[in-house]
């Protein structure tokens, strides 16, 4: 044989090696074995606050999904991070994930209590809490505005009337 033919079989080999790994990770995400690229909730969320914290009024959604882990929880107090921010100031919300039975609002934490990780998208949006209301209805989240202190689809510390004049940072869940 050539040598030319030796190559080739070479080169068929790492194809079929190179499809063989991606088989591989993609029936291991399908089975959860392995987390998804897009990082967890909790870095990627305090990542986004501290990025938001200074841009009042804006709206950041991850480009990708982020993975909630399941028995894991997501709480304001983890999410300060260096945003001179106190967990009073930030806002969990379920968003469209409302229905969803695994999420859990516990205290005033967020909790994935399935066993499977969620796949999800996370939005933040921060403003002075007498305007956050009126910021989150004009970026259509109607349903988040009027739900933010209700027990059941999120927890929000955050004095929301027209006297106040504190930071207040919402996290709200989108599906992926």
């Amino acid at each position: 044989m050539n040598s030319r033919g030796q190559a080739y079989s070479t080169f068929k080999l790492l194809i079929a090696a190179i499809v063989a790994v991606a088989v591989l990770y993609i029936l291991m995400s399908i089975l959860g074995m392995i987390p998804n690229i897009g990082g967890d909730i909790g870095t990627t969320t305090r990542n986004m606050i501290q990025k938001q914290a200074d841009s009042l009024g804006a709206l950041e959604t991850t480009p990708s999904a982020v993975s909630f882990n399941g028995g894991s929880n997501l709480a304001p107090s983890a999410l300060v991070g260096t945003t001179g921010l106190s967990a009073d100031q930030i806002c969990l919300h379920k968003g469209d994930q409302v229905d969803n039975t695994n999420l859990e609002i516990q205290g005033k934490t967020l909790r994935n209590a399935g066993t499977n990780a969620l796949q999800v998208k996370v939005s933040v949006t921060c403003n002075y809490s007498k305007d956050l209301v009126s910021s989150l209805e004009e970026m259509g989240f109607d349903d988040v505005a009027g739900s933010l202190n209700d027990s059941e689809s999120g927890v929000c510390d955050c004095p929301l009337d027209e006297e106040s004049n504190k930071k207040c940072c919402v996290v709200i869940l989108k599906y992926a």
